[in-house]
This record gives structure tokens, C-alpha cells and sequence, in this order.
């Protein structure tokens, strides 16, 4: 028996909102389900297009009733342990205001340990770290924050 817990008082995954995946990827490309209990946009390209780490596979709108800005759900090609080509996911959060010259300066946003399931992954209820998130987006900067390998796309969280 295996037993996997998440860390924190976010609330469930449908309570983080949805939207629709972008159009970043062909209508012809085949996805894979999701992992299981876990929203449609967690299912990967199959195969995955080619791609660098940081270019965007596909990015989705969500709402979020708490946060000061525009909060966009999305997966990207990153390199696992193995220097594989592998999709992770996370999430951007965009302050409200007009950038300024030369664009919004950007914070990296990393989550502690939340577990190791797929549906541990902070991308899936993000309205519990909107209180960080808000002080960043009203100080005008971008929050980027992603789920790390494993965690909300399959394979195994190292």
C-alpha cells in the first residue's frame, strides 16, 4: 500500500478554475491522458514537440477570485535528472498594471515540499500562495513558479 500526501491548505483542483489550453500546440498532435485525477490540460503532446527548456508547450487562463493579476497555468519542455526532454508544468502570474520600460522584472517562484503525487503539483490550486504572489504583483513584478519533474505530468516526481 502506498500512501502519498499534500502538504498545505490549498483548496481542490476545480476550485483553481480552467480554461482552454492554447493554441501552442497542433489540433492534429495525439495527447496523452492526464495522470490520473487531474484536469485534461495536464495530458502531454504524444510526442512531444521539439523544443529547448523554458519554450512554452501550451498555457491556459485561470481564475483566481484572490490574486492581483493575470494567472496563466503552463507547461513547458525542461530536461529531467536523466537529461531527457521532458514537459513540466507550473504557472506565470502578471501583475495588473501596464509593464514598464523594458517590461516587468521577473521572481522565480520555488514551492517547498508538497508531496510527491501528481496532484501535489501547486499549478493545480494555486489560490493558496496567492498571499506571496499579491505582494510581487503589486510591487510590479511577473511570479513564475513551476511544479518541478514529476509532479503534475507523468513519471515519477525525483
Amino acid at each position: 500500500m502506498v500512501l502519498v500526501a499534500c502538504s498545505s491548505d490549498r483548496t481542490s483542483p476545480s476550485a483553481s478554475g480552467s480554461g482552454s489550453a492554447s493554441a501552442s500546440q497542433p489540433a492534429s498532435a495525439a495527447t496523452s491522458p492526464p495522470p490520473a485525477g487531474l484536469p485534461s490540460f495536464y495530458g502531454t503532446p504524444d510526442p512531444l514537440p521539439e523544443g529547448k527548456p523554458g519554450d512554452v508547450i501550451k498555457t491556459e487562463p485561470v481564475t483566481s477570485t484572490s490574486l492581483h493579476g493575470t494567472l496563466l497555468r503552463i507547461m513547458y519542455h525542461s530536461r529531467s535528472v536523466q537529461d531527457a526532454d521532458i514537459p513540466v508544468t507550473g504557472l506565470i502570474a502578471i501583475p495588473n498594471t501596464p509593464p514598464p520600460a523594458g517590461g516587468f522584472p521577473v521572481v522565480t517562484w520555488a514551492h517547498g515540499t508538497s508531496g510527491i503525487a501528481d496532484t501535489c503539483a501547486p499549478s493545480l490550486t494555486p489560490d493558496g500562495y496567492s498571499r506571496l504572489a499579491n505582494s510581487l504583483l503589486d510591487a510590479g513584478y511577473v511570479v513564475a513558479g513551476t511544479d518541478y519533474e514529476g509532479l503534475g505530468t507523468r513519471g515519477s516526481h525525483p
